[in-house]
């Protein structure tokens, strides 16, 4: 019997990407994450012997633009596990290329930035045939959704403009698509975002912040700067200095997305996890366009977790501080 790192492993492997006897497989990793990039490996070397493994500190100082020849094995290859740190930057010279890529090919995609061994105990020893049911009832009932409410005990009190597609994100990719690992995520890109947004679960390179919010308007899809108010002092600078500072959309509202991944009972305090969390989060910046449909680009994609909210589609709540209505 395998262990829960082992069965980890296995899972992203077999249960997610399928992977077949023979099929072309490839790694991209980088010195942080190689150890757990080797255990992938093993794994896949059981199946095929079709494999080739990529280490981007072998190319330069990231963050930097991914080499075509990879880009073009992605694009030849049947299966791909993407298992990096995110460096803040990475997003249009890395990950949209690689996203790209697999969009015009029919490689299936594994994104598994910033893993560890603990979420590898943890959110991939889930059910991903029933995260991948109930990750569908939801977009049954968004997707042809105009509006969202998001309101908390807390003080948030947002709403959502729809327009753009929705993607399921449950863990199994087809070919032509990407999924991130551990998973769980129905997201969208707003066409608007107005109101109030206090985000107590965790932000993208800030942490956890149940013990000291950060709260902040929202309007035209914006984030107001000088709405923004935080217990600590330094959270607030860090959040404005990475959301204020990219580009013109780096303070755009691009993602809005419900958490699908009912096995997760607490967060970690990693993001890639996290996020996946049975709540809602949005993210600034970067709205996944080869998802989402979404014309516009950031080089930033921040994500931030609210705790608990009470949800409404269309007026009809279906979820309720953070428990769904949804049998």
């Amino acid at each position: 019997m395998l262990d829960a790192l082992d069965y980890g492993v296995y899972q992203a492997v077999n249960t997610c990407v399928k992977v077949k006897p023979n099929e072309n497989a490839v790694i991209l990793t980088d010195n942080k994450l190689k150890a757990i990039a080797m255990r992938f490996a093993e794994e896949l070397k059981k199946i095929t012997p079709n494999l080739k493994i990529y280490v981007l500190d072998d190319y330069g100082k990231r963050p930097f633009k991914i080499p075509p020849f990879i880009l073009e094995d992605v694009k030849k290859s049947d299966a791909v596990f993407d298992i990096t740190e995110y460096i803040y930057g990475d997003m249009p010279v890395l990950y949209e290329p690689l996203n790209k890529a697999v969009a015009e090919s029919k490689t299936r995609m594994a994104s598994l930035v910033d893993i560890d061994e603990s979420v590898l105990k943890d959110g991939m020893n889930a059910d991903y045939e029933k995260i991948s049911r109930f990750s569908k009832k939801i977009y049954g009932i968004v997707k042809n959704a105009e509006k969202i409410r998001v309101v908390t005990d807390l003080g948030t009190d947002f709403t959502v403009t729809l327009g753009y597609k929705w993607a399921v994100l449950d863990g199994i990719p087809v070919p032509g698509k990407w999924v991130n690992l551990p998973d769980g995520e129905v997201l969208t890109a707003p066409k608007n975002v107005e109101g109030t947004v206090v985000v107590d679960g965790i932000i993208e390179f800030l942490g956890i912040l149940t013990s000291h919010p950060l709260k902040l308007e929202i309007k035209g899809g914006f984030a107001r700067k000088e709405s923004i108010s935080c217990s600590r002092k330094e959270i607030k600078d860090k959040f404005i200095e990475l959301v204020f500072t990219s580009d013109e959309n780096s303070c755009r509202v691009g993602e809005f997305a419900f958490g699908t991944n009912l096995f997760l009972k607490a967060l970690s305090g990693n993001l890639l996890q996290d996020e996946k969390f049975p709540s809602i989060h949005i993210a600034f910046g970067d709205p996944h366009g080869s998802l989402t449909g979404a014309e516009w680009k950031s080089s930033n994609h921040m994500d931030a977790i609210i705790l608990e909210p009470t949800v409404f589609v269309d007026g009809k709540m279906i979820m309720k501080k953070g428990r769904y209505l949804v049998e």
